[in-house]
């Protein structure tokens, strides 16, 4: 007999720690997600009104090499965090708030860009 709540228990698989401290799938799953988010809505403001209200690091690699630097940038930042989150939870075991704060830059980073199209648009 199936089990009566199947998605409790592939919620419960993704929440268990995977291995490296107290981190967990869904928790990397979040952080990729939250950098993701920010990468598209990105590339949405810097279509609907150029790079001059981008006044972070994207931002100049987007006047240098336009979109394609700026993915290359934000998927060399995501491996490099997700590297040193791997690292910091196999030492310590934690990094789970390293995972969230990570997360965080790019919610961070997506509300912000959010927050452009309402003020120039």
């Amino acid at each position: 007999m199936p089990a009566p709540f199947p998605q409790r228990a592939r919620l419960a698989r993704l929440s268990r720690p995977i291995g490296l401290g107290s981190v967990t799938l869904l928790g990397i799953a979040l952080l990729v997600l939250a950098q993701l988010t920010d990468l598209v809505t990105f590339a949405l403001a810097v279509h609907a009104y150029g790079a001059g209200p981008e006044i972070g690091p994207l931002g100049r690699a987007y006047e240098l090499g336009g979109f394609p630097a700026v993915a290359a940038a934000k998927l060399v930042g995501v491996a490099l965090m997700l590297v040193l989150i791997a690292g910091w939870a196999r030492r310590t075991g934690g990094g789970r708030w390293l995972v969230l704060a990570a997360a965080w830059t790019g919610v961070f980073g997506a509300a912000t860009n959010a927050w452009a199209f309402i003020r120039f648009g």
